[in-house]
């Protein structure tokens, strides 16, 4: 999938637009059947699961912008695959109760591969990224990522989070999320990604709370990921698990598995 077009990031005109995934595919492998299919499941009944193959995609980006955006997201694919396995490898990690305090992050390419993902699902057309808008945001971030610009620690400020299902930590799922508050002061834009919640405060000047800023990743390459449940994340989740024990959903299963 290609078109000519003008480039999202780099706004260079007349370039050749790749078929660029909104969320990148390594978020996807969990979530695929065998037969390398998935399907969005929507919580109404009447509307027909449409079946998607290698996640979902759109001409957003030029091949360099894509190639720029593929190196910071090879970082976060290393370092997400550790925190799903904890098997740590290139970081370090100690666990204190429910909070796992991680360090030896690369900084630098987790922050703007997750600022990434942000920006192009607040772009994209596809109906299931409708809730994500940055507003005046979004064209900080596009900067920010043409310019490889890496912002400090105190501005949008990233978290991460093991959501538990039922005590569990499921990195099947991934779930769009509308955008929310924190202490009725802050926004915030939130996804989950193999059962991780990730968080991005929108702010750049504003002080953010201690113990926000104590558990946000750092400069230095730590951060601290709790282990909590859906439901004090914010993530209403009981839909979405009743759903999926309806008969059409194990029908696709059942087909594509």
């Amino acid at each position: 999938m290609s078109s000519i077009g003008t480039c999202r990031l780099c706004q260079t005109a007349g370039a050749t637009l790749l078929g660029s995934h909104i969320v990148p595919e390594f978020f996807y492998k969990r979530v695929y059947t065998k037969s390398h299919k998935f399907t969005a499941i929507p919580l109404e009944d009447e509307k027909r699961l449409a079946i998607e193959q290698k996640g979902y995609r759109e001409d957003l980006l030029c091949a360099n912008c894509e190639t720029k955006l593929s190196k910071w997201e090879g970082k976060l694919s290393q370092f997400v695959s550790q925190v799903v396995s904890g098997a740590y490898t290139t970081c370090k990690a100690t666990q204190h109760g429910i909070v796992t305090a991680v360090s030896g992050v690369d900084y630098s390419s987790v922050k703007m591969a997750v600022i990434s993902i942000f920006w192009r699902m607040s772009i994209a057309k596809h109906k299931l990224f409708g809730s994500y808008s940055l507003g005046p945001y979004e064209e900080q971030f596009r900067n920010l990522l043409d310019q490889a610009a890496v912002p400090a620690e105190t501005e949008f400020p990233i978290l991460l989070s093991k959501g538990l299902l039922d005590g569990q930590f499921l990195p099947g799922i991934l779930f769009p999320m509308s955008r929310g508050m924190y202490d009725n002061t802050l926004v915030l834009q939130s996804v989950v990604l193999n059962g991780i919640v990730f968080d991005c405060v929108m702010t750049k000047t504003r002080a953010i709370p201690k113990e926000m800023a104590a558990f946000a990743l750092q400069a230095s390459g730590g951060i601290l990921i709790a282990s909590r449940s859906y439901e004090d994340l914010g993530v209403d989740i009981g839909e979405v698990s009743k759903r999926m024990r309806r008969a059409d959903v194990k029908a696709f299963y059942q087909k594509h598995s």
